[in-house]
């Protein structure tokens, strides 16, 4: 068993990206909220929340910088060594 978690950033704001609503979007969550409202996240279009509690949205790819896949063996529940990086185009490539 594995899991992916897929990161990015924009404008120095960490991200994780959550899909691929289409060949030109990601749905992303910013990991810090209050940071994302403090460069203007909410002034995107298809970006929004509470910077108390969790903002997201959709964002353009153009937009995102640095993705990278972040993948997790696990063997009888466990985690199996440390997460490894891939540099593959996209969260599920």
């Amino acid at each position: 068993m594995f899991t992916v978690q897929v990161d990015g950033s924009w404008n120095n704001c960490a991200l994780v990206i959550d899909d691929e609503p289409d060949d030109l979007s990601w749905m992303v969550g910013f990991v810090n909220g209050r940071d994302a409202w403090a460069h203007h996240a909410q002034d995107q279009p298809g970006i929004d929340g509470d910077p108390y509690d969790s903002v997201g949205g959709t964002l353009p790819k153009a937009d995102v910088e640095s993705v990278v896949s972040h993948v997790q063996r696990f063997e009888d529940g466990k985690p199996v060594g440390n997460p490894e990086e891939r540099w593959e185009y996209g969260p599920l490539a």
